[in-house]
């Protein structure tokens, strides 16, 4: 199989939303999706470095959301 350019992490806690973006990313984009920030750093630390992390800004709170993005070199875009 074809090397996709990039790596995204999709973290989103409501299914429907993670089953809509990987639909739209995965033709171009390797996509991890994770319903929790918990799950996501196990992804970070398992199949990381991503190039590119998609992260709910409403997930309820969840044990490592604070952390989430601790260490590494991000940039947080948000939308109201």
């Amino acid at each position: 199989p074809q090397q996709k350019p990039f790596r995204v992490l999709f973290v989103d806690d409501q299914p429907q939303w993670s089953a809509k973006a990987t639909e739209a990313l995965q033709d171009l984009f390797e996509v991890v999706s994770v319903p929790d920030p918990g799950q996501a750093q196990r992804a970070l630390t398992s199949e990381g470095p991503f190039d590119v992390a998609v992260i709910d800004l409403m997930l309820t709170e969840a044990p490592g959301r604070s952390g989430l993005l601790d260490g590494g070199t991000h940039r947080a875009v948000g939308m109201d």
